[in-house]
């Protein structure tokens, strides 16, 4: 029987988006697979410590978080791989001046939580960011050390996607941007797992855009039945929806767990 090395999306994947607890069923079957010997982890655009918050996340192998650039070992609870590029100064200096002259909401990503320096308010409050003041921005501008940008769609112009050259941005439901910088996707990650589990065949299972990534990267990849026909139309497989217990669904009927 093949083994696998199993990443799962959380936002429309393993739960509701926003939302914090994954379903006993959810759990129960990945439980299961990890009987069978198979490797589990949740791949999510999500900071570590939003991760951690997540009711559930102990029973998985590994936590990837930042969108692939960060992997987690929950048993040792500790980060053993960090994608070496960060968002250099230059790229999004200009951008991030733009974005707090705009007095609308934004957040940011270190290597650990979710940061912005509005008032927390409905969009930071979404995201459980912490309030931080200009100095901690311009400190983490130089020392390089911010990983992604969320802006409210309207924020971001489509003149402003062409200049930043540099820069990925993902339109995610329902109103926002993931900025990245270009080539650092869920990707990043299926390629590090590959290295270490050679023998393991990689799979994906996801719900949205940002999901892309690792969908081109893995040996088999399910779409939730919730997602967008687009993401439907470039996965191996599509599995029920997350209301209908797609998850489970996936391990027991496509992969025979």
């Amino acid at each position: 029987m093949d083994k696998y090395i199993i990443l799962f999306d959380v936002d429309g994947t393993l739960t509701h988006r926003g939302e914090q607890n994954v379903a006993k069923t959810i759990l129960e079957s990945i439980k299961m697979a990890k009987q069978k010997g198979h490797i589990v982890a949740i791949s999510t655009g999500r900071s570590l410590k939003n991760t951690l918050a997540l009711q559930g996340n102990e029973v998985f192998d590994y936590i990837v978080c930042l969108m692939g650039t960060e992997v987690y070992d929950v048993k040792q609870q500790k980060v053993v791989y960090q994608y070496p590029e960060h968002m250099k100064n230059e790229y999004i200096k200009p951008l991030i001046e733009y974005l707090i002259s705009t007095g609308k909401e934004w957040t940011y990503k270190d290597c650990y939580e979710d940061k912005t320096t509005y008032n927390v308010g409905k969009y930071g409050g979404r995201f459980n960011a912490v309030q931080v003041g200009r100095a901690e921005v311009e400190n983490d501008l130089k020392n390089n050390n911010i990983m992604q940008l969320l802006a409210i769609e309207g924020v971001i112009t489509s003149d402003m996607i062409d200049r930043y050259s540099e820069l990925d941005f993902i339109k995610m439901p329902p109103d926002y941007y993931d900025i990245l910088k270009k080539g650092q996707n869920k990707g990043v990650a299926i390629k590090y797992f590959k290295k270490c589990y050679p023998g393991y065949k990689t799979v994906a299972v996801g719900d949205s855009f940002n999901d892309i990534g690792m969908f081109e990267t893995c040996d088999i990849s399910i779409a939730m039945g919730n997602s967008v026909d687009a993401i439907k139309k470039i996965t191996t497989y599509v599995t029920k929806s997350i209301d209908d217990d797609g998850v489970p669904y996936a391990l027991k009927h496509i992969l025979k767990i």
